[in-house]
């Protein structure tokens, strides 16, 4: 009789424990990986990488997407006469015009990284990169007094105002140069994969996520995918916190980034989903194509979270009489920027990444580091001169994202 009650004691012990055990559990779930593929959009390729409970969840997140980022081309393409930038520049020329709040918020932004730069940033280009383009095509330089013509009367933030909306009044935009043109190319493509991220992101089941829009990328690890969309809404115009992913099969071969460490994501009782870490190469501009280095990566970072972008002269640029000129111009001097071959830069957002690699390529090597020192979660890379002397300058957070 005891023996009996003494298996029974063990026994429910066992049980017990064995429940406990069972009950403590957490198993790594593994999402699906979904590709989009390439997508033809604004003249170059959108590609996305979603981790996700099912492919139908992946698809419904791509389509969301992909109608952020066609609602932003109407409101920004620069080659679209139809375009709401392309109608409001002109209308803007005779007096204020009203503006919608996504038109406002990026001619702001440019207002602010021109600013910012000390205008090695600016939007109101087109004029001058026409006439490098046309004298590109006669295999002419252009002369002094045409540039020299153009910068007086065509380029120039100071040629723009914006009007915020207020008392019931909406945003507005006034010009005062008949013949400037704005040309926000260097910062909507990051924004818009930006948009198209945060609808990737605000979807549920979506774990994580990668946005490349002709280069720009920008990842997220999704750490409300546990209960759904977030609570609060994500704007549609100052995308909230946007963290990136990466993975070997999306390395883009001019890209890289640095981005901030991100906690480990949430985790429901048993069932947990680690954060993903990701390589990306970085390429060399001199050995671009060369038997040393076709195609190959120089440098390899190992990051987590974080946009990209990288503006270099080694694989667009001009052509004349025999020598390329990058097809960056300075907005300061009306001539091409030829000191920096390749930047790349790390940013909080895509948009914040576009504008300021394409500032760091018309600045110094130095004046371009000093100026991402002062910036919060921001770091770069310019390699600057020539294959036959070149120098590489690192901001100081830059080394920590180098695979060890």
């Amino acid at each position: 009789m005891k023996n009996t009650m003494y298996m029974k004691k063990t026994l429910f012990i066992v049980v017990i424990v064995a429940l406990f055990l069972i009950s403590s559990y957490k198993y790594e779930r593994q999402p699906d990986k979904f590709s989009s593929g390439r997508i033809e959009k604004l003249g170059t390729f959108v590609e996305m990488t979603i981790y996700a409970d099912s492919q139908l969840l992946a698809q419904q997140a791509v389509d969301s997407a992909v109608y952020a980022i066609d609602k932003a081309a109407k409101v920004m393409n620069t080659y679209d006469p139809s375009s709401e930038l392309s109608l409001a520049t002109e209308a803007a020329k005779i007096g204020p015009t009203e503006i919608s709040e996504e038109l406002y918020y990026i001619l702001e932004r440019s207002i602010y990284y021109n600013q910012l730069t000390h205008s090695a940033f600016d939007p109101s280009l087109p004029a001058m990169i026409d006439l490098w383009k046309n004298k590109s095509k006669a295999d002419q330089l252009p002369t002094e007094s045409e540039i020299s013509q153009i910068m007086s009367t065509s380029v120039g933030c100071n040629f723009v105002k914006l009007h915020k909306a207020e008392l019931g009044l909406p945003a507005r935009l006034s010009i005062s140069a008949p013949e400037l043109r704005l040309n926000i190319n260097a910062i909507a493509k990051g924004h818009i994969a930006d948009l198209a991220a945060a609808e990737l992101r605000k979807m549920p089941g979506i774990y994580a996520g990668m946005v490349n829009i002709g280069g720009e990328i920008i990842c997220f690890n999704n750490r409300s995918a546990f209960s759904g969309p977030t609570a609060e809404p994500v704007s549609p115009y100052d995308p909230r916190e946007n963290t990136t992913v990466y993975d070997d099969e999306s390395i883009s071969y001019d890209q890289s980034y640095a981005p901030t460490e991100m906690p480990p994501l949430p985790a429901e009782a048993g069932n947990t989903i680690s954060p993903r870490s990701f390589k990306v190469g970085v390429q060399d501009p001199f050995l671009v194509n060369s038997e040393q280095a076709p195609e190959s990566y120089s440098w390899e970072l190992e990051l987590q979270n974080g946009a990209v972008a990288t503006s270099g002269n080694y694989r667009q640029y001009m052509e004349i009489q025999g020598k390329h000129y990058s097809h960056i111009l300075d907005p300061r001097t009306g001539y091409p920027a030829d000191a920096n071959p390749s930047v790349t830069v790390v940013a909080p957002t895509c948009m914040d990444a576009d504008a300021l690699a394409t500032a760091l390529s018309v600045l110094t090597p130095q004046e371009g580091i000093d100026l991402i020192e002062t910036l919060p979660d921001t770091e770069a890379m310019i390699i600057s001169g020539t294959k036959e002397d070149s120098k590489i300058y690192r901001s100081s957070g830059f080394n920590n994202y180098l695979a060890r």
